[in-house]
């Protein structure tokens, strides 16, 4: 890739535009179509029988294999281009979502959500890297911090959309909904995003984690995420069915 092309790849080029763009609309649908079944989960989980550990099983399981698969995947797209990464993951999102209506237990249900994992690990963190292949040095930050809009606009309207969906159709028309937009998502995807490794990708020099870990700035931005992630899987495992039992 010449000077040229990776100054298109900029995201104030036309190229740099474009995959921002495809991007964020693919967060947003995602995200979204999440949204609508994360409030939800726990609550068809317990009607599956799932006692408290198992809530648990069922949460961390997708977690431990996203962070099982996502440095391999993520060094991977470095080299190989992210967006095959990025529709294969949303492809096989798609397809998930349509299993969860089929568990008939908390073990299928658990396995559905080690294979979702895996699914998302190629989706969300591949986005945000192709984000910051096209961002401009020293705007990271604003153009992040601009993507992750698409997230929370979705994760916000999802929860309300999946809520009326299952008061309206039961629990079947939320995952068949999230796997409509997952599905509007690839297609988005598919058709309209460029496919560039670009030179910085390809060439960057992969750092080992345990040298990461040295860095006293990572260690505390890894206990940082860590402590928040915790709080606020255990948040979305169990507030749901408080709120139910009390008939919110």
């Amino acid at each position: 890739m010449g000077l040229e092309e990776n100054e298109a790849l900029n995201e104030h080029g036309p190229l740099g535009k474009r995959i921002f763009s495809v991007l964020f609309l693919v967060l947003f649908v995602a995200t979204l179509g999440l949204g609508i079944v994360a409030p939800l989960m726990p609550v068809f989980a317990e009607s599956l029988g799932a006692t408290g550990i198992w809530l648990g099983v069922i949460f961390s399981g997708f977690s431990i294999s996203r962070v099982i698969f996502m440095p391999l995947i993520g060094r991977l797209s470095d080299s190989r281009g992210r967006k095959k990464f990025i529709t294969a993951g949303l492809l096989l999102y798609a397809v998930l979502s349509l299993l969860y209506p089929m568990a008939g237990s908390v073990y299928s249900l658990v396995a559905v959500r080690l294979i979702h994992g895996f699914a998302s690990a190629m989706v969300f963190p591949i986005a945000m890297a192709y984000v910051a292949d096209v961002s401009r040095r020293g705007n990271e930050g604003e153009t992040m911090g601009t993507f992750n809009i698409a997230m929370f606009l979705g994760m916000g309207a999802g929860p309300l959309l999946g809520g009326a969906l299952k008061d309206a159709f039961g629990f079947p028309a939320a995952f068949y909904s999230m796997s409509a937009l997952t599905a509007v998502a690839f297609l988005i995807t598919l058709f309209f995003l460029p496919d560039v490794v670009s030179s910085g990708a390809r060439h960057r020099r992969h750092v080992p984690f345990r040298k990461m870990v040295e860095s006293r700035t990572m260690k505390g931005i890894l206990v940082f995420r860590m402590v928040s992630a915790m709080g606020r899987g255990s948040i979305m495992a169990f507030l749901p069915i408080i709120a139910a039992r009390y008939d919110v």
